[in-house]
């Protein structure tokens, strides 16, 4: 009777969790594509994504944590767990590339050294992710 209470719940509970890192990744793309791209007048002020430099790595830092634990114990059958790992796959490598490109391009722009940091250590932590998920996906294949 357990069981079927609470399986059901933990996968709603792992989509809800998939929501969330979409919505994060999206709004930091999306803060990073305001800050480069639209804040163009020398008046306007930049969206900083977190109140410090530091509060923003912890951020990033604790995100990746989390999700590099979640992918590596990832649960359901095996076609399941592949689907799964190609959506996280599709998701942080379009993160990655987000990253690099706003990292190659702030360069030509007015940018703190704090926010390239943050734009590395994201692209990094994606990458990293995103061969994390490619190690899985292969694991899950060879399988069959």
């Amino acid at each position: 009777m357990a069981k079927k209470i609470i399986v059901p719940v933990f996968y709603i509970a792992e989509w809800v969790f998939f929501l969330y890192v979409f919505l994060f990744v999206l709004t930091f793309n999306l803060l990073n594509y305001v800050n480069f791209l639209l804040v163009d007048m020398p008046g306007e002020e930049r969206v900083p994504f977190a109140s410090s430099t530091g509060k923003s790595l912890l951020i990033l830092f604790a995100f990746g944590l989390v999700c590099f634990i979640y992918i590596r114990y990832l649960a359901g059958h095996r076609m399941y767990r592949k689907v799964k790992a190609a959506i996280w796959g599709f998701i942080f490598t379009v993160n990655s590339l987000s990253c690099v490109f706003f990292f190659s391009i702030s360069f030509t722009f007015e940018l703190y050294e704090g926010e390239r940091l943050i734009l590395l250590l994201a692209a990094c932590i994606s990458i990293a992710l995103v061969i994390q998920i490619g190690m899985k996906y292969q694991a899950d294949s060879s399988v069959d």
